[in-house]
């Protein structure tokens, strides 16, 4: 949990997004300047095909910020959650789960590990979590579904074998 929370503080993800939104910005105005001169022209073709050109650009740059803005939300996310707020998850699956059928305990259990790693040398196993974070601020989004943030953690142990009397 901490170490994905200093990850988080090493993010740099907003000022991807001040430039971005800034060169967005600049595309649009050279946009705009191209739409009025081909009112005043006669060679439209050049002109259609340099506002084609910045608007191929614009779209690139767009995902960026698209991209830019999640990761701001789950660094906002990370920085916000507690290891006490994880414990909490998974006491409350514990909790319920002698309550629930085969198939409800998979989908948690789908829902909630991204994947479980085992090494046969060290008998250590590695379990990376995916917690999902729901934002308050729930709205449409006009560049169609967003991605809801989740926040990845990782948990070790140490398997022990039994020992066998002979």
């Amino acid at each position: 949990m901490k170490s994905a929370q200093q990850s988080a503080k090493k993010s740099n993800d907003g000022a991807e997004l001040k430039i971005a939104t800034e060169e967005i910005c600049a595309i649009d105005k050279k946009i705009e300047n191209l739409t009025n001169l081909l009112a005043e022209t006669t060679a439209t073709a050049t002109l259609l095909r340099k506002i084609e050109s910045l608007e191929q650009e614009r779209s690139g740059i767009q995902e960026r910020v698209d991209s830019a803005e999640l990761a701001t939300q789950k660094v906002k996310a990370i920085q916000n959650i507690q290891e006490s707020d994880v414990k909490a998850i998974l006491n409350n699956i514990a909790v319920s789960i002698d309550e629930q059928d085969r198939d409800d305990i998979e989908e948690i259990l789908r829902g909630l590990i991204d994947r479980i790693v085992f090494d046969d040398s060290t008998l250590d196993c590695c379990i990376y979590y995916k917690i999902p974070v729901k934002s308050r601020n729930l709205v449409a989004s006009p560049r169609g579904p967003v991605e809801i943030p989740t926040i990845k953690i990782t948990s070790t142990c140490k398997i022990l074998r039994k020992r066998v009397a002979v």
